[in-house]
């Protein structure tokens, strides 16, 4: 019966690969890519900022948190350097939020957290692209 899995797994894995490799399938192909991207950053973000709790209470706190609870980050380039643009999410609790502040600090007083790391900006949450919307 396992063995009839596995094949069930890789014949959808290739259907799936074959359909998402259409033309007219690349808006979803790239939609995919860039949510597995962002799932991918929000979860190294966890996990680093995990490393650098320090207290029971911010155990404590700490252990609401989530992948989605974690900031959208996207990296670009603003007055010719590179950072990341990071956009905190609005239902997040403000003492999780203030926390996250905190842990992040730690990290960047890291020297090598801040040697592998872009420096973050701040939107201001207005929504509009490009270095108008930063706050430093």
């Amino acid at each position: 019966m396992q063995t009839r899995s596995v094949y069930k797994t890789y014949f959808e894995t290739l259907r799936r690969k074959y359909n998402l490799s259409q033309p007219e399938k690349s808006q979803l192909r790239d939609a995919i890519k860039t949510g597995a991207k962002n799932r991918q950053r929000k979860r190294r973000l966890l996990d680093s900022r995990s490393k650098v709790v320090q207290t029971d209470a911010e155990r404590e706190l700490w252990q609401t948190a989530t992948v989605e609870l974690m900031s959208d980050e996207e990296d670009t380039i603003v007055d010719g350097r590179p950072v990341w643009i990071v956009r905190s999410p609005s239902h997040r609790n403000p003492q999780l939020s203030e926390l996250c502040e905190e842990l992040q600090c730690r990290l960047e007083a890291d020297m090598r957290y801040t040697i592998l790391h872009h420096q973050r900006v701040k939107a201001d949450g207005n929504g509009h692209d490009g270095p108008s919307f930063l706050q430093h």
